[in-house]
Parts: structure tokens; sequence; C-alpha cells
């Protein structure tokens, strides 16, 4: 089909997404004769936001996919070829992982560690929340089993007091 077809026509749209499910490649699905180009099928994604829904779904789903044949490969490896579909499962693992990170990613952690000092921690509260030193009248910094009295005793009347 010609760059000049603009308009969504929903039975493309549904065989292209159910192509992807199937494993295909979007260069692949769009040589097709009945099938228009790559940036007419983008540009329908740029256009029509639950078109780009559809393909974003079916490109997870399409992960999906590939740990299904990534298994079938793992499957099927003889003495012979096992090198051949090792790679093609670890090519297919990739995929998967970048079309579903969430699911098929290798899970990423971040361990922060950071000691500040109170007085830091309320300037840096100021700062984000444009308080004003005037518009905080007290900071309780001591437990809640103290008496009433030890409560007084450790009361800051205002920030300039603390810092």
């Amino acid at each position: 089909m010609n760059l000049a077809v603009k308009e969504i026509d929903t039975s493309v749209a549904e065989y292209i997404c159910d192509q992807l499910l199937a494993g295909r490649s979007m260069i692949d699905i769009c040589k097709e004769k009945n099938v228009p180009s790559e940036r007419t099928v983008y540009y329908w994604m740029e256009k029509n936001e639950d078109f780009c829904r559809a393909i974003t779904r079916a490109r997870s789903w399409q992960a999906d996919h590939f740990l299904d044949e990534q298994i079938a490969l793992a499957k099927s490896a003889t003495i012979e070829d096992w090198q051949l579909k090792k790679f093609q499962a670890d090519n297919l693992k990739w995929v998967a992982a970048k079309l579903a990170p969430k699911k098929y990613g290798d899970k990423q952690t971040l361990d922060v560690n950071q000691t500040m000092t109170l007085s830091a921690l309320v300037e840096q509260a100021i700062k984000i929340k444009d308080v004003t030193p005037d518009s905080i009248k007290t900071i309780e910094h001591a437990p809640q089993s103290r008496s009433d009295s030890q409560l007084q005793a450790n009361r800051v009347e205002t920030i300039e007091d603390y810092l």
C-alpha cells in the first residue's frame, strides 16, 4: 500500500496487532501487499490513541509469545544444534525483556542510604516547600513517651532557635 493511506482501516489495524502477537516484526508485516508502510502505521499510532494502545498491548503480549518460543527452542535442542538454539533463545529473551521490562527484564534495585542532620532536613524542607521560618511555630523532637513538662523543655519556638 502507498503512503497516501492516512485513515486507519480497522481490519488492517487488527491484522497488524494479530501478526505482532504471532511474533512477526513490524518490518515484515508492512512488506505485505495489503498492509500500509511502516511510516503510515507509525502515523496512525501518533494520531490515534486507541490504535497506539492496541499496538503497545500487542507488543507486550508479543513478549509472552517470545517466551513460549524460547521454551520450544530449548526443548527441541539437540547435541548438533544446541548452540544455535541457545543463541536464538537468548535473543528472544533479550527482546522479551525490552518489550515487557517489568515482566521479563532484569530486576533493578536501588539502595540509598543517606544520613542527614535535622537542621539540614529543615533547610531542605524550607527550600522545597517554600516554607518561611516565621511560618513554623514549633518543632517537637522528643519521643511521645515523655511527660508534658519534658516535652515543653524540648520544644523549639522558631526555626532560628533550632538552627
